[in-house]
């Protein structure tokens, strides 16, 4: 990677407002900031912004002698978060204690949400027929149009399809279809205004047969091919399903194909590691998540940090208990009732500190999450806290050093903790990475799917919706993919997230898809390998977390994914245990440098004249318009990290042209980037691909 050095004096930062990406203003405190050339005299509101100068105690006070209020102060960034109107925002701007001034921004949590409609992922399987409940989850009413299904012909022909309390469709007996049927609307007998479903409701689709022998004997969800198509344009499909699973959740199913469960049966648990979750809270009366496996208290401290209020962590959204469950649920694994030697979380005996940043819709402003971040670093050495999971993601509207949460994301990693960050769940498109994921140091993860055989590595693929890189700094991203479909953790049903997804309750078990997940699954790798190794460093864990990888390649040895997408491959927490590997991780980075605004830095990512995004001084196309999927070399990981000189800082990284001000308040040219990095050619993936993606032996194979 080459260094780029700093503007600090060739522009003056003082008077810039950098603004989010989403704003948190209301729209009156809009009018005021964007319209202050309207001679109409206007009720001045308050906006919150965050102020970052050279000390967080003159810059509050700087705040409060202008009639402002002081809500956060930030010594991790130096800044403050404040409540100001427009008059009194234009006078702190032109004081030399401020550097900087941004808008609050918003970040939401990471979890794959489908289109507006959805299936249960588990059929109810009767003696003559098959019932499966489909939920409207839009925000209007959907029409179904097409029901598709494929069946074993030993199971009978089909003699009749209804729709909740509707029959449309009684078959003439010498018309039975045995083994496959196909129908639209036109050959639906009842009205389009009967096969709706209303929204926020549930209807049973029921297909009855005559069987011979009672379905529930001879058949399993897997025999059974169900596609239902609404007029909306939405579909849904039934899944392969685990078999067995019912509301007496067994097993996660999650810690066997990154051999975790291994691990536990040799004692690995994660014991003596402690983990900080930044997210919606934690749902302390569920025993697999206060609880350890020796049935002792393990969550050390709880934080609110938008009410700046220790001891509380209230989870009302579901998400974060969620991601706990991932990293460290202590729940035994069975089978038939019988203990595995397996638990369902990745490092079951590892310890928690949970901090509440994002309320009951999944959102958290940036003020609240750097202060979060500020309370972890706070409180490393009192909780010996070693991983930081954070399950979320802010779409980049600037570089990445000066992203306020990636400033505090870097002090974290500084003081020695390491940080996991969500890819993101906006692929398959190139260059979707979020903050703080696109933060170079992190290790940035993205999401895979087992296909329903946590047995069976072969067919698992990549989610379609786990974001890619490179990031705009032209950095490879994700580092590496864990397990993220169809996750199955503890939420408490009276959760928004659960309220938002009946379908997927199973008692206290919600089963979830998204990067957040596999970010929390690597959070809990992170653990089982620190109580194993405490002497590594984050760079020295991200280093064999990535050496242990494996990437996913075909028949042929050809790499399926590009780099962008699957980085060093597929996590495995043994391999990772048993890696000795050191120095191979963040090469030619200097985060202090980076911290202290001295120095910056570039990927090696290019983008070639034939539209191919590629690695600089590399014969590998890793990102190719004509073949997105195909890689034409397998990617050497000794090769990948270890960039020198090769780029060169030309005038499209200069900040004086490209984040050209014209005045105070307006950011113009904020993404015109004249080279390479044009976002209108950005080649997209094309999500219909997802089942090419699923190579029929395909194997993850560790990288020399």
């Amino acid at each position: 990677m080459t260094q780029y050095s700093s503007t600090r004096n060739k522009r003056n930062l003082r008077n810039v407002l950098f603004v989010s990406a989403v704003l948190a203003f209301s729209s009156s405190a809009m009018f005021a900031v964007y319209h202050t050339n309207l001679t109409e005299e206007v009720v001045q509101p308050t906006s919150q912004v965050l102020i970052q100068g050279k000390d967080t105690q003159l810059l509050a006070q700087l705040v409060t002698d202008m009639g402002g209020k002081v809500t956060h102060k930030l010594e991790v960034i130096n800044a403050v978060g404040a409540e100001v109107t427009a008059q009194q925002l234009d006078q702190i701007s032109h004081s030399s204690l401020v550097r900087r001034i941004q808008a609050n921004g918003i970040a939401t949590l990471d979890s794959a949400t489908s289109c507006g409609v959805t299936g249960d992922h588990i059929l109810k399987i009767e003696a003559d027929h098959i019932s499966w409940s489909l939920f409207n989850i839009g925000d209007e009413a959907i029409t179904l149009s097409q029901v598709a299904m494929q069946w074993p012909e030993e199971f009978g022909a089909l003699t009749s399809i209804s729709f909740g309390d509707m029959i449309f469709e009684e078959l003439d007996p010498a018309l039975m279809p045995s083994g496959s049927i196909a129908l639209n609307d036109a050959q639906m007998l009842t009205a389009a205004l009967q096969r709706q479903i209303q929204m926020d409701e549930q209807t049973n689709l029921v297909l009855t047969f005559d069987a011979i022998e009672p379905l529930y004997n001879v058949a399993g969800q897997a025999d059974f091919d169900l596609t239902a198509t609404f007029a909306e344009g939405c579909e849904t499909g039934l899944v392969t399903g685990y078999p067995g699973l019912d509301s007496n959740v067994e097993d996660s199913y999650y810690t066997h194909p990154i051999s975790a469960d291994d691990l536990h049966s040799e004692g690995g648990t994660g014991a003596g590691v402690t983990v900080a979750v930044i997210d919606s809270g934690i749902w302390l009366d569920a025993d697999g998540l206060a609880k350890n496996t020796q049935l002792e208290s393990r969550v050390l401290a709880t934080y609110d940090a938008m009410q700046d209020l220790e001891g509380v962590a209230l989870d009302e959204n579901g998400h974060g208990s969620h991601i706990s469950s991932m990293i460290a649920s202590s729940l035994e694994a069975t089978d038939s009732g019988s203990f595995t030697g397996a638990y369902h979380g990745i490092a079951p005996d590892a310890n928690l500190v949970v901090v509440k940043a994002f309320d009951v819709e999944g959102k958290a402003t940036y003020l609240d999450v750097v202060r979060a971040i500020q309370y972890v670093i706070d409180n490393k050495d009192t909780h010996n806290i070693r991983v930081l999971n954070l399950s979320f993601s802010a779409e980049p509207s600037s570089y990445y050093w000066e992203d306020p949460i990636n400033q505090a994301v870097m002090q974290a990693w500084q003081a020695g903790i390491f940080v996991v960050a969500a890819a993101g769940n906006s692929g398959p498109e190139a260059m979707t990475i979020g903050v703080p994921g696109n933060l170079p140091y992190v290790m940035t993860v993205g999401a895979v799917s087992d296909n329903y055989t946590p047995n069976d590595l072969s067919d698992d693929f990549l989610a379609t919706f786990s974001s890619a890189g490179p990031t705009y700094e032209a950095f490879v991203k994700p580092e590496a993919l864990a397990p993220g479909g169809h996750m199955l953790g503890l939420v408490e049903p009276i959760t928004a997230l659960s309220q938002q997804f009946p379908q997927y309750q199973l008692g206290n078990h919600l089963m979830v898809s998204g990067s957040s997940q596999a970010a929390g699954v690597t959070s809990g790798i992170a653990a089982l390998v620190l109580s194993q190794h405490p002497e590594l460093t984050p760079d020295d864990l991200k280093c064999r977390l990535m050496d242990s990888a494996a990437m996913a390649v075909d028949e042929n040895g050809e790499p399926v994914y590009s780099v962008f997408q699957q980085g060093a491959g597929y996590l495995d927490a043994k391999r990772a245990v048993d890696s000795t590997a050191l120095n191979c991780a963040n090469i030619g980075l200097d985060i202090a440098a980076d911290i202290n605004d001295e120095k910056h830095f570039q990927g090696p990512a290019v983008e070639t004249d034939e539209g191919v995004y590629a690695i600089d001084n590399s014969d590998i196309p890793v990102w190719d318009a004509t073949n997105q999927w195909q890689v034409t070399n397998q990617w050497q990981v000794t090769n990948q990290w270890q960039v020198t000189n090769q780029w060169q800082v030309t005038n499209q990284w200069q900040v004086t042209n490209q984040w050209q001000v014209t005045n105070q308040w307006q950011v113009t040219n904020q993404w015109q980037v004249t080279n390479q990095w044009q976002v209108g050619s950005i080649y997209q993936a094309n999500a219909s691909d997802d089942a090419e993606k699923q190579v029929e032996g395909t194997n993850w194979v560790p990288q020399q």
